[in-house]
């Protein structure tokens, strides 16, 4: 019997890790929603980081990705878990889509391994992808909040 105690008790510990104080308290955040454009048409498939601009504020890391339609949800990133949406507070706003592209011809990898095919490539303007340029900011309230953002293909 006092086995099976422990054992139960053991068990109950692995499936819920956060009854032995796991100190991950829930964040209060607001819906964070959006469109994300270039030149108008939708991008599917962004990043879309929505970075505090000081420390110490009460915001916290935040991000999501685009839908075919260019909508995103932002889920905020702290510790253990995600909640969705972020905190009130400044943010610096960054886009970055990555694209993988064939190398015309194939080069040679570090390391010795087998050529590179294959590269990673951003395919829209870096600016939106530089925190020191920070061509797109929000202010996140309370509630419910939607930032809609059209990029310029000859943003510098």
């Amino acid at each position: 019997m006092k086995k099976a105690l422990v054992l139960l008790a053991v068990s109950f510990l692995l499936i819920d890790p956060c009854v032995s104080g796991c100190g991950h308290a829930k964040l209060s955040t607001s819906f964070v929603e959006g469109v994300i454009t270039l030149d108008g048409t939708p991008i599917d498939g962004a990043v879309v980081k929505f970075s505090p601009k000081s420390e110490g504020g009460g915001a916290v890391y935040a991000q999501g990705q685009t839908d075919a339609n260019g909508r995103y949800l932002l889920t905020a990133m702290q510790g253990g878990g995600a909640d969705k949406g972020t905190t009130p507070g400044e943010y610096i706003v960054l886009v970055t889509k990555k694209e993988t592209r064939q190398l015309d011809k194939p080069r040679e990898s570090m390391g010795g391994g087998p050529p590179i095919t294959s590269e990673n490539v951003d395919v829209l303007p870096k600016v939106y992808n530089d925190v020191r340029a920070a061509k797109l900011s929000a202010t996140v309230v309370t509630g419910k909040n939607k930032f809609d953002f059209d990029l310029d293909s000859n943003a510098k």
